[in-house]
């Protein structure tokens, strides 16, 4: 989190959503696994705790068992026909805007709010590529931070009128408990591997890399920063007029 904050979502049908609960779970079932958290399988804690065990994993046994686990998930979520929508937004580039007086006022202290309004954005773009007439139902997982996330929302359709016809709820849900916002968690963690790559070589090779893990992406660079900041200044303004 101090090179680059991600948000991601992943998109799709219903049976689409219930293709992947049913082979999410017949997955995570084979290696005895209650949940995937990508926290977890990185740092091997939770339900991989057990990849630690040097007797029966010797290194790096475990880790490669963990790594194949989220792999496979995520073929999972390709399989299934999901659409994943991103927003990365590198930190340096941030905090130069927290720190322009024009712009700090609406810099809110943590970046991720304004990638996962990013990712609100690029949602009602694809469905519109995609040719739904659906409207959307955010799910994100119930951690300390959803009343705040959920007011942030409530903010963002009121702000974004001709768009909110196509957003319905924003609604809590157990990560632990939920293969959706397990899928989305594999997704954003994919991507910021990439994303990562890429900010410390920012090459055309790793750009690529990293816009191909997605179906849609945003990548916040100096033009689109000023472009996502300013209209919110201008919203500001009209509010106090």
């Amino acid at each position: 989190q101090q090179e680059v904050i991600i948000s991601a979502a992943l998109i799709g049908k219903r049976e689409e959503w219930e293709d992947l609960r049913v082979d999410w779970r017949r997955r995570l079932d084979q290696d005895e696994i209650p949940y995937f958290k990508s926290s977890h399988c990185l740092g091997l804690w939770g339900p991989f705790f057990k990849y630690r065990d040097v007797v029966k994993y010797p290194k790096p046994v475990g880790r490669k068992i963990a790594d194949k686990i989220q792999d496979d998930l995520d073929q999972i979520i390709h399989r299934c026909g999901l659409k994943g929508v991103g927003a990365i937004i590198p930190v340096p580039l941030y905090k130069r805007f927290q720190s322009d007086p024009i712009y700090s006022g609406v810099c809110s202290k943590d970046p991720y709010h304004w990638a996962v309004q990013t990712v609100w954005m690029q949602c009602t773009t694809a469905m519109q590529e995609l040719g739904r007439g659906n409207v959307i139902t955010f799910a994100h997982d119930d951690g300390d931070n959803f009343p705040v996330l959920h007011k942030l929302y409530k903010d963002y359709k009121k702000k974004n009128k001709n768009t909110s016809k196509r957003l319905a709820d924003f609604i809590p849900l157990d990560d632990k408990t939920h293969s959706s916002i397990q899928a989305a968690d594999v997704a954003a963690s994919v991507t910021h591997h990439y994303a990562v790559e890429w900010i410390n070589d920012p090459s055309e090779t790793k750009l690529q890399r990293l816009n191909k893990t997605m179906y849609r992406i945003s990548i916040w660079d100096e033009r689109f920063a000023r472009l996502i900041l300013d209209n919110e200044l201008k919203l500001k303004a009209e509010e106090t007029m």
